[in-house]
């Protein structure tokens, strides 16, 4: 196992290296380019780029699993019975293009990135105990509550743009504004989740770090102008704070019928669940400097800020999903999303209009046979969904209109098992099962028709390594 997971995440690391290398373009060194990244916090990855939430996004609220991680709703790590180390990682391919009345034309831009690192595990492991119960009636029973734990690391927004734009000022002439950004800010995430019989609650400690730079260029083409002075005003700004989520999850069940051939049919199951962001704050540094110069001038230094402290007030985001299916065969969820960007603000940046988003999501997952010892592809499990809704971000135009960005798409996806075959002591195959390959697909728009339109395709390839030696007491006979 420790060999193949070390060739698995090596060659991941360098997948992802090589494709970083590949996305930088450009003479500002911008890896992908989105103009909406500007507003706001950037593109927000939150902690749904698991193989489930970003394959299936309307099960975020309501999966729970055994061998699995769902960090968007922390009461489902109540329901781990393995641990569970998670790697992952992304590439999206962006085509932007502005309204048929621009020329504007097309611009295609790449990214990639590690997109989450976790490690999961039961602190107690309580259905032992209800195992053994069953097998020594003169226990007394009782109903212990399970927990579960995690740790991550992933990224939480992207700022990534290179915008140039050029105008005709009357008495002025050419003048060409080039706004440049760029930046990750990651979180950090510590997990619990506690589980009593078919109700479970849980919240999420993260703490939120990260550099964006941004950088605003006046440059007058003009040759009336030659003797006229360039500005560069350039603003890095260093994040830090913690934010908190709580979530809980109930499930209803049942009974799947008759049994077939001896074995109980699979349950059906009925889950119900919700989230919450709290929002709160983050501290800002930044660093501010506004340059001068020109083609016969020096460079004269207009404004230099040093650790400026400032505030970023983050909104509250709640969610809640409702899904429906049987255990360990199949589920549909409906899921819904909402988040109060209208109390956003940044004291170091003023000016900027955001309003309420909201997002609706509808999918599934199907595994035809988990158990089935005879055929592979009966084992996989093969998600899909689709998304729609409104961002957060308003872009105001130059005759003052605002215009809510429209965000749609598909997703799908596939979990492999990782399994190898070994003899039993009276010399049977037995195949066993120690991880997962994940595999899922989205294919998204972003922007309003009177703006310029993001369509993008993004892939993500995660790895699962499960193990169950962990808090289990060893016994000598």
């Amino acid at each position: 196992m420790s060999k193949f997971f070390g060739i698995v995440a090596l060659g991941l690391l360098l997948w992802l290296a090589n494709s970083e290398r590949a996305a930088a373009q450009g003479e500002n060194g911008t890896r992908g380019n989105s103009p909406y990244t500007r507003y706001g916090m950037g593109t927000l990855y939150g902690l749904n780029q698991f193989p489930v939430q970003f394959s299936a996004g309307a099960l975020s609220n309501t999966y729970a699993d055994g061998y699995q991680m769902n960090m968007q709703n922390p009461a489902a790590l109540g329901s781990l019975r393995y641990t569970s180390f998670e790697l992952g990682g992304y590439y999206q391919r962006n085509v932007m293009r502005e309204s048929s009345n621009s020329s504007f034309g097309q611009f295609v831009g790449n990214d990639g990135n590690i997109s989450y690192l976790s490690l999961g595990f039961p602190i107690n492991r309580t259905w032992e105990r209800r195992n053994a119960i069953k097998r020594d009636t003169t226990k007394r029973e009782r109903t212990p509550i399970q927990w579960g734990m995690s740790f991550s690391l992933s990224p939480h927004s992207r700022v990534a743009y290179d915008v140039a734009v050029t105008r005709q000022l009357d008495g002025i002439g050419e003048v060409l504004y080039n706004y440049i950004g760029q930046g990750t800010r990651f979180r950090v995430n510590w997990g619990n989740g506690f589980k009593y019989k078919n109700f479970a609650i849980g919240a999420n400690v993260g703490f939120i770090f990260g550099n964006v730079t941004e950088r605003s260029v006046v440059d007058f083409k003009d040759s009336t102008y030659v003797f006229a002075y360039d500005e560069a005003v350039v603003r890095s700004s260093f994040a830090r704070g913690l934010v908190f989520d709580l979530g809980a999850m109930h499930t209803f069940r049942f009974k799947g019928g008759a049994p077939v051939k001896g074995k109980a049919a699979p349950d059906y199951l009925l889950r119900i669940g919700a989230s919450a962001s709290l929002g709160g704050s983050l501290s800002t540094s930044s660093d501010k400097l506004t340059e001068r110069y020109g083609t016969y001038y020096g460079r004269d230094t207009v404004l230099n800020e040093q650790e400026q402290a400032g505030t970023i007030k983050m909104p509250i985001t709640l969610g809640g999903g409702i899904s429906f299916g049987r255990e360990n065969r199949w589920q549909l969820g409906l899921n819904y999303a909402y988040t109060g960007w209208s109390q956003y603000s940044d004291s170091q940046r003023t000016g900027e209009t955001l309003e309420n988003s909201r997002l609706l999501s509808f999918g599934g997952e199907w595994t035809p046979q988990g158990e089935n010892r005879d055929s592979y592809l009966k084992r996989i499990t093969y998600r899909a969904g689709a998304f729609y809704g409104k961002d957060g971000r308003v872009i105001q135009t130059a005759n003052s209109e605002l215009l809510p960005l429209q965000k749609y798409g598909i997703n799908f996806g596939f979990t492999f098992p990782i399994e190898t075959r070994v003899k039993s002591a009276l010399s049977e195959v037995v195949i066993l099962s120690f991880g997962a390959a994940h595999l899922g697909f989205e294919f998204g728009y972003l922007g309003h028709p009177d703006l310029i339109q993001e369509r993008y395709f993004q892939l993500n390839v995660g790895f699962t390594i499960n193990d169950d030696k962990w808090f289990k007491r060893t016994k000598f006979r």
